[in-house]
């Protein structure tokens, strides 16, 4: 579509995804209206900060009201988007008013996952920053806590109470901690070090139900034990909201699939961050990606293509973690390596674990050593490939091997 001024774009979601498309249009010189919708009662804020730290008062904003009124982006906040009508190209609010668009982008995001077992209700889960307020006003008062899920968010959490004095007990039905993030080294080391903080880890832990027990307290019954706990919390994941765009007859497959400009099946849609379904050029395949740095590089690849352009999306993923204090950065696609080798001491909470396939750099997870994450990505990106011991060899200079690659990326070799 072209950039004059009486388009309309309507993007459908307030949160990072949706806020970086509507400054990149801006940027990419749109002069047209931008009409953004969200549900929840507040402008765009940092969602990642809901589990890492403290919450008080007003959302940590990731713009002042003033920033959007500058960029003319009208904001159409604690405002739900009810029906999609293609034909019509508009979208129905809830209050039945009909927004008209000439381009949209569906960025909604999703919802905690809930548990599916008898007294699911009991469980608090954390998503919006109305959860956060709950969820903190709860852990002012400590007591005994046990967190349903051992992935990230969950693990977070259990950071947090445990600085704040809660006994926590983490119940994971898996065989390990943040299974799908990364590789069995790193999850036995992420169990150690919640253990030395005094975190009760749970494995291979199936849940059965929640009850109500005495005292206001809640029954946790897993098939070996019923523990008693002040707070549940369901940490298990998200649920990307596609109603709009099923209702609509969008082709989804539990997301909203787009191909790697970041187009639906319908003209004129797009989809972009936690909801879509994307292709990816670099890795030939189809994911979908939950984390704040994908949501800004998607969707403002996606608000490019949405005025003209024709950018595909080859971003290697970067997420991160502070949990205790330790800094965890993960980047590239660790699952897909057959080898990992370690650089520095877990004991030390200070090191780097290089994930291989056939000596290729697929992944690398970074606890405290943030300053190599800029070579690991541009290591990964050059597809260099070294034998393992030389990965693992610590007087090999990753910030200069990338450095190389960069300059001459024909010459190295499994001698490099």
């Amino acid at each position: 579509m072209s950039r004059t001024t009486h388009q309309t774009i309507v993007i459908v979601g307030t949160g990072y995804a949706g806020c970086s498309a509507a400054l990149e249009l801006r940027k990419r010189a749109f002069e047209g209206r931008i009409v953004m919708i969200g549900d929840e009662p507040h402008l765009p804020y940092e969602r990642p900060l809901l589990s890492k730290a403290a919450i008080v008062g007003v959302p940590p904003l990731l713009h002042p009201a003033a920033h959007y009124a500058a960029q003319r982006i009208d904001i159409l906040a604690g405002t739900r988007a009810d029906q999609l009508n293609l034909d019509e190209s508009s979208v129905s609010l809830s209050d039945g008013t009909p927004v008209r668009y000439d381009a949209l982008l569906l960025a909604t995001g999703g919802t905690a996952r809930r548990l599916n077992v008898p007294g699911a209700e009991c469980a608090m889960t954390l998503r919006t920053f109305d959860d956060a307020l709950r969820l903190h006003e709860r852990l002012r008062q400590p007591g005994h806590m046990t967190i349903v899920g051992g992935g990230v968010i969950g693990l977070e959490i259990a950071a947090l109470a445990r600085t704040m004095g809660w006994s926590v007990i983490v119940l994971e039905s898996d065989q390990r901690l943040m299974a799908r993030a990364v590789s069995t080294h790193v999850s036995m080391f992420v169990a150690d070090v919640h253990r030395e903080e005094g975190v009760d880890i749970r494995l291979n832990a199936q849940l059965i139900a929640l009850r109500n027990g005495m005292n206001g307290r809640v029954e946790v019954v897993t098939e070996s034990a019923v523990f008693a706990s002040d707070l549940v919390v369901a940490g298990i994941g998200m649920q990307p909201d596609i109603a709009l765009a099923a209702d609509a007859g969008i082709e989804t497959d539990g997301a909203i699939v787009v191909d790697e400009l970041g187009r639906t099946s319908s003209h004129g849609v797009f989809a972009t961050g936690d909801v879509a379904s994307f292709w990816h050029a670099r890795y030939g395949r189809r994911m979908r990606l939950e984390n704040w740095r994908h949501a800004s590089a998607h969707s403002t690849i996606v608000a490019a293509n949405m005025v003209g352009h024709h950018v595909r999306y080859d971003e290697v993923p970067w997420s991160w973690t502070d949990q205790y204090g330790m800094n965890m950065q993960i980047v590239g696609l660790p699952a897909d390596a057959d080898q990992t080798v370690l650089r520095g001491d877990p004991g030390e909470r200070k090191f780097v674990a290089l994930h291989l396939r056939e000596g290729r750099l697929t992944g690398a997870t970074l606890v405290n050593q943030g300053k190599d994450m800029r070579p690991c990505k541009a290591l990964i990106e050059s597809g260099v490939t070294l034998d393992a011991d030389r990965w693992r060899d610590t007087s090999l200079d990753l910030r200069r091997l990338a450095a190389d690659v960069i300059v001459a990326p024909n010459v190295i070799s499994l001698s490099a």
